[in-house]
């Protein structure tokens, strides 16, 4: 939903530093020696990732907490990586742990704002993929409702099933308008989110989109936002209309609806905001409804 810039944190100075909390002299040494295996799988994901096709990066199975996975090192010997090094306060890592954390300015990618980051989301789940457990990239600072949900532990094996990947992406994501709302007059008012693609959007592009909005529960969540704040809105409106006709008695609706968004609604839907930021959409969606100003 909100592209985050790479980390800038590269996964040999990750490394790095996690070799810095291991105690024992030879643990080290041979954790270093496989820094080239690490890396080489980095390459394989970037790519992969870039291309919207991580959900082909061959998973190691079976996979037990014995098995081998990079090098000497077993799962649950990369899992311990994360949780007793990366994480823990008293190593050297949990120095990155907490700026990957507050990267995004402490609020959620997945969800395009709404939520404040809690945790490090694993875009490709440790479980089952612990070669990636402390590598920057895979690392995507996440709220609660992000990654304790559907995105958790799940992990796509078909190319429609992916959710969007905040570092590495196609830009379309990004960059063009695919979420929307519509204005619903009932009660004190309400928004309906959607989705709806661009037509030039491969189906697969277009059922990805679909597919991260659903998963992460985007229509209820944004529709909730968005409550909070159109009452806010109404009040605007509603005064500004007062303030218009005091002024003049003779303006006509039009006239005052046209006012009202350029005063109003456009700065926003004009803002630096991302395309499918929940505010902006709400606002254009204001801007164009006729139901709106006729409450």
């Amino acid at each position: 939903m909100k592209k985050l810039s790479l980390p800038n944190i590269s996964f040999n100075d990750m490394l790095t530093k996690c070799s810095q909390g291991m105690e024992q002299v030879n643990v080290r040494k041979n954790f270093i020696s496989v820094f080239p295996t690490f890396q080489a799988k980095e390459l394989q994901y970037r790519t992969l990732g870039m291309g919207g096709n991580l959900y082909t990066y061959p998973k190691t199975e079976p996979l037990t907490n014995t098995t081998q996975v990079v090098g000497h090192l077993t799962k649950s010997k990369l899992i311990n990586l994360y949780e007793n090094n990366l994480r823990n306060k008293d190593k050297p890592a949990r120095e990155y742990y907490d700026s990957l954390l507050v990267s995004s300015g402490e609020r959620c990618p997945f969800c395009g704002d709404i939520g404040h980051t809690k945790n490090l989301d694993h875009f490709l789940p440790k479980a089952h993929f612990p070669e990636f457990s402390v590598m920057p990239l895979n690392l995507v600072p996440s709220c609660r409702d992000c990654n304790m949900g559907e995105k958790g532990q799940t992990y796509a094996i078909r190319a429609d099933d992916q959710a969007i990947h905040p570092y590495v992406d196609k830009n379309i994501y990004y960059q063009e308008q695919w979420v929307f709302a519509e204005y619903i007059d009932e009660d004190d008012g309400a928004l309906r989110y959607y989705v709806r693609c661009p037509a030039a959007w491969s189906l697969e592009d277009k059922n990805r989109a679909e597919n991260h909005f659903n998963s992460l529960d985007l229509a209820s969540r944004y529709r909730l936002e968005a409550g909070k704040h159109l009452s806010e809105v109404i009040d605007q409106r509603n005064a500004f209309i007062d303030v218009i006709l005091s002024f003049n008695a003779h303006a006509t609706p039009q006239a005052i609806r046209g006012a009202f968004v350029n005063a109003n609604l456009q700065p926003i839907i004009n803002s630096g905001q991302f395309p499918n930021h929940w505010k902006k959409v709400m606002y254009q969606c204001l801007a164009n409804s006729l139901a709106f100003f006729e409450r």
